[in-house]
């Protein structure tokens, strides 16, 4: 495989997907909390939630569609 053509997220390795998954879903709740106003917990503007999510390794654009996203739950 040619140097660089490795995705940018494959080179930042977390102890497990569980522990990412919880930091992503972290960042996302914390998020959302600030666009209903739920001041009772820290919260992130955008550009925080962005960033935070780029220091996990993910591209800007899956920050986006994440951010984006509606949640559903089951």
């Amino acid at each position: 495989m040619q140097k660089g053509t490795l995705r940018r997220h494959a080179l930042f390795m977390v102890d497990s997907y569980e522990k990412l998954r919880a930091a992503l879903d972290d960042i996302i709740e914390r998020y959302r909390a600030r666009l209903v106003g739920d001041w009772a917990r820290p919260t992130l503007s955008r550009k925080e939630a962005i960033d935070r999510i780029k220091a996990l390794g993910f591209t800007e654009g899956d920050a986006m569609r994440w951010l984006d996203s509606k949640h559903h739950r089951s």
